[in-house]
């Protein structure tokens, strides 16, 4: 049986896991608390933030909703500072 090559590292996690952080600390929440909005468990809010999971497109609908954001705003890399 032949062995299926790893999949590369989609780039999409590591934007959505920023615009998460970046958004919750900015609601003021704990991730306790937006495990809790979002009826997630706090280990998943973790992963998330640090690019660990592999989210659901229903979950990241439900982040952005807790977050007052948009799907599409979560998958939106954000703005580079400017030099």
């Amino acid at each position: 049986m032949a062995v299926r090559p790893r999949p590369k590292e989609n780039p999409y996690r590591a934007i959505v896991a920023a615009n998460v952080l970046r958004a919750r600390q900015a609601a003021g929440m704990t991730q306790r608390e937006l495990a809790a909005a979002t009826g997630f468990s706090q280990n998943l809010i973790w992963h998330t933030e640090t690019t660990g999971s592999n989210l659901r497109l229903d979950s990241l609908c439900e982040l952005a909703r807790c977050l007052n954001m948009t799907p599409a705003a979560l998958l939106t890399p954000p703005r580079q500072a400017r030099r």
